[in-house]
């Protein structure tokens, strides 16, 4: 049976486990020609709509798991190429073998091992493996892994050719004294007759051992080459689809049309609608939308159920979208949350249990527990089958999480009565991909501040027993002025104060509770406060993939590669009815599935779908088919789309063509961005229109070369032209040597240069280095880093020239659309466009489009003049440096005052 075969049964069976599916692979299978092969044998174009959830299952299964499968042979032939390099760099230096497993060891394989530990359990082989490094973080759970002989016969790629993958199933604290940390990787049994290495002698022990025997020493080599957690969790949401309540919608689309509601529906006479209404105007006052944007906002709102979807073209104030939203759910759904608490106190009242005893006691043990359950008593009382509202932020990227939790951060939310505030959020992530802005607000990161509050040392000295005693008489003072302040007063809006009060002092002393328990360590203290944080957040923001983290942290247990049979009860009391998911259709349509494992009713899907797609490693048709966002797939069979239409962000010139190229003309541009209100003196440079708003330069003579090692494309001359022209702009425009401070601040990191390539980053900063040009003034990164951001000046690198090979994903239309759409005062695109009009329509039309309003430059001449100003402006740039002699008899007598003026 060939692989393409049982990979076929496998994934027929819904009850195979992933893991077990890839860890049947083996180093030989997982070749380009196997995956043509694979490609080939399936067949199948986008999906619109499934029949069935096991239609459903079975084709994202498949799309899932050929991803995966193309990212291993991606990272495959990359380490077979240095390995190749590696042994040819050797042979010609008529070196011996075993150095090629030094240099190997550590360029190539990156990581050293020794196996202290090998056994057998429940099919699997299990080993325990030292690894030499100080740093843990470069090895995670799930990752899959080749490992190989680290004998000195030497390493090529047929030593690792009949390998086995193995996957880590744990990796344990480090061991700083030996600079080391053990890892636990499991196989299938059948695949051990495939190990090149020598294994210790075999245990049954399940435990785990640092120690080796005298003289056994398994000496390994460990190549991480990609990670099963991304499509574990992508499968897990996909094979749980029967518990979503929005699945009938996502197997159909066409046939739940979704929401459309004009403004004159919003303003009618409905209680509910006039409610929810007077809270989106508020909001947008505060806010400042546009009518799309209004519209937007209002119909997402007005329906607690259904998907809902924004495009927002570039530029066109999408995020502020977002949090209008978010911001609106907030205030309307605590608005009913304190309706339905303030009923069931009214309740209690009329049945005569509103009054609560007090509970007072000697020592600050006894007083802390009794406080609590005096706060949980009445808490509880009040918020009886009232579940607190609750929405969850993600996005496909940490930037994108980040960049929205961070302008909220700065704005904050607006209530009914205009009062600025800021909700409780939490940021689930790891503390290396989070931004410094929203780093302190991660669950651990609040955990971490509130433990520091009270335990200082690394001993735990808390506070002393008095100390305690009066903080904690103190709070049950508050508590009884909180509880009498709910009863008594009559003002709706007292009493949610009050409540508010008592919840967050319930709370603080939760956690408080935790801090002074002497029968937990500290790492067990911390993962409960961070789960108290996790748990109590009115706002949650996270990656899509780290929804399932959340998930995980809820007190959710799924085994992994297993799917959810029935509803967790545990998961009843922490769900979310909203998910907003930001950069949508940058997303793969298994990813948006796993906020819906926390039973979502409403979904709001907010992208361009004329931009940047999903990443993935697939080709073909199932790339294709894997690539198609949900929102996407929506927009295919003609569900209701809001369209954001006007454009703050773009020079009128530089909107021009995509507005009409890919928005049919649809967007608008804002005054602020017309009437020369993105007017820059650069725009009237003797050299325009190289300099203006929006110029196309044609380079003729680059050339295109291939990275032998990474694959990727790069092209010297046009870095070097680009190069020399930021050089011209740099002298002439970006005041360098001013003293003024704050001129300095205003033009940092305004520039962009962006290319598709990511060879071409090393290629333009080697350009840099060579015309002697700094980096401080410039940030160069690819199209996609670019994604949702903006620069004031923006330069483009094609790169790719070639009439007979193509041009490869240059030719995609949505790249092309996120490249020319970041610059919000001047774009110069430069790259050869005889060639990329020759392969691409798109292009050709860009480049029609140039020539006609006159911006389409020819690359010699407009090198030759640009050579011959930047040699004009150098000999000024000297002089001004040096300080110009006067002869004697020309100088200026000063006074002895204003001689001592200058001296001081």
């Amino acid at each position: 049976m060939n692989g393409t075969t049982r990979d076929k049964r496998c994934l027929s069976d819904s009850s195979t486990n992933i893991h077990d599916l890839v860890l049947s692979w083996k180093v030989s299978q997982l070749t380009t020609e196997y995956l043509k092969e694979e490609e080939a044998s399936y067949q199948f174009a986008p999906a619109k709509e499934f029949s069935s959830e096991e239609e459903y299952k079975k084709y994202f299964r498949v799309l899932v798991l050929h991803d995966l499968k193309s990212s291993l042979v991606s990272s495959l032939e990359i380490f077979k190429r240095l390995l190749e390099r590696s042994d040819a760099a050797a042979n010609s230096k008529k070196k011996k073998q075993s150095s090629v497993v030094g240099l190997g060891a550590k360029s190539i394989c990156g990581l050293l091992g020794n196996i202290q530990r090998a056994q057998f359990r429940r099919k699997y082989l299990y080993l325990d493996v030292l690894v030499f490094s100080e740093e843990p973080s470069v090895i995670s759970e799930g990752d899959i892994l080749i490992v190989f002989s680290g004998v000195s016969t030497g390493i090529t790629w047929q030593t690792v050719h009949e390998s086995p993958l193995f996957l880590v199933d744990k990796v344990f604290s480090p061991d700083r004294k030996r600079k080391a940390f053990l890892i636990r990787i499991r196989i299938p049994e059948y695949q051990t007759s495939c190990i090149n290495f020598s294994l210790p002698t075999l245990s049954g022990s399940n435990q785990v051992s640092t120690e080796s025997e005298p003289g056994e020493i398994h000496q390994v080599y460990i190549k991480v080459i990609g990670s099963i957690v991304t499509a574990s969790r992508e499968c897990l949401a996909v094979e749980n689809l029967s518990n979503y309540a929005l699945k009938t919608e996502i197997l159909k689309p066409s046939q739940c049309e979704g929401l459309r509601l004009s403004l004159a529906s919003l303003k009618s006479p409905n209680p509910k609608f006039q409610r929810v209404m007077e809270v989106v105007d508020k909001v947008s006052d505060s806010w400042k939308l546009n009518t799309s944007q209004y519209e937007a906002v209002a119909s997402c709102v007005t329906s607690s159920t259904g998907f809902h979807l924004i495009q927002g073209p570039p530029g066109t104030g999408k995020t502020n979208t977002l949090l209008a939203i978010l911001n609106v759910l907030h205030v309307y759904g605590y608005q009913l949350y304190y309706d339905s608490l303030i009923e069931n106190w009214y309740q209690r009242k009329k049945d005569g249990s509103s009054t609560l005893t007090n509970r007072d006691s000697v020592s600050s043990g006894t007083m802390l527990t009794g406080l609590l359950g005096s706060l949980d008593q009445t808490l509880s009382a009040l918020s009886k089958n009232v579940q607190k509202p609750r929405v969850m932020i993600c996005a496909p990227s940490n930037a994108a999480v980040d960049e929205a939790m961070s302008k909220l951060l700065q704005h904050g939310f607006t209530d009914v009565n205009g009062n600025q505030y800021q909700p409780e959020l939490v940021r689930i992530g790891a503390n290396e991909r989070v931004s410094e802005a929203t780093k302190s607000l991660t669950a651990e990161g609040q955990a971490h501040d509130f433990y520091h509050q009270f335990c200082s040392d690394p001993e735990r000295h808390c506070l002393d027993e008095e100390l305690k005693k009066k903080w904690l008489l103190d709070w049950n003072e508050e508590y009884r002025k909180c509880r009498a302040n709910f009863e008594n007063c009559s003002s709706k809006e007292k009493k949610m104060e009050s409540y508010e009060r008592l919840e967050q002092l319930k709370r603080d002393l939760s956690r408080l509770s935790l801090v002074f328990s002497k029968d937990r360590s500290k790492d067990q203290i911390l993962s409960e406060l961070i789960l108290s944080y996790v748990k109590t957040a009115q706002i949650v923001f996270c990656t899509l993939s780290g929804a399932f983290l959340l998930f995980s942290l809820s007190g959710n247990s799924i085994p992994q590669g297993t799917s959810l049979h029935s509803k967790n009860p545990r998961n009843s009391r922490f769900c979310f009815e909203t998910v907003i998911i930001d950069e949508a259709a940058q997303a793969t349509e298994p990813s948006c599935l796993i906020p819906f494992l926390f039973q979502v009713k409403r979904c709001v899907l907010i992208g361009d779908p004329q931009q940047l797609p999903a990443t993935v490693f697939s080709c073909g048709d199932l790339g294709t088919a894997y690539g198609q966002s949900l929102m996407e797939r929506f927009c295919r069979l003609g569900r209701h789309v809001m369209v954001l239409n006007t454009q703050y962000r773009m020079h009128p010139e530089i909107s021009l063509f995509p507005n009409q190229y890919f928005y049919r003309g649809l967007l608008q541009d804002d005054i602020s961005v017309c009437n020369n209100n993105r007017a820059h003196k650069c725009h009237a440079d003797p050299l325009k229109p190289l300099l203006g708003p929006y110029a196309v330069i044609d380079i003729s003579d680059g050339k295109e070369c291939r990275s032998s090692w990474s694959g990727s494309f790069y092209n010297e001359i046009e870095a070097d032209v680009v190069a020399r022209i930021y050089q011209y702009f740099q002298r002439k425009y970006l005041r360098q040597g001013t003293t003024n401070n704050e001129e300095n601040t205003l033009w940092e990191k305004k520039v962009g240069i962006v290319t598709p390539y990511r060879r071409q980053l090393l290629a333009l900063k080697q350009a840099f280095e060579k015309n002697h040009l700094s980096l401080h003034d410039v940030e160069i990164d690819s199209v996609d880093a670019f994604q949702g951001r903006e620069k004031d000046w923006i330069i483009l690198s094609c790169v790719r020239c070639s009439f007979e090979r193509g041009i490869g994903f240059v030719r995609d239309i949505r790249r092309m659309n996120v490249a020319i759409t970041r610059a919000k005062y001047s774009l110069l695109i430069v790259g050869n466009m005889k060639a990329l009009a020759h392969h691409s329509m798109d292009w050709a039309a860009l480049v029609e489009n140039a020539k006609q309003r006159g911006c389409l430059l020819h690359g010699t001449a407009t090198i030759e003049r640009l050579s011959l100003a930047l040699q004009r402006l150098a000999p000024q740039k000297i002089i001004a440096k040096k300080e110009r002699k006067i002869p004697s008899s020309k100088r200026k007598r000063l006074s002895p005052v204003e001689n001592f003026r200058n001296r001081s």
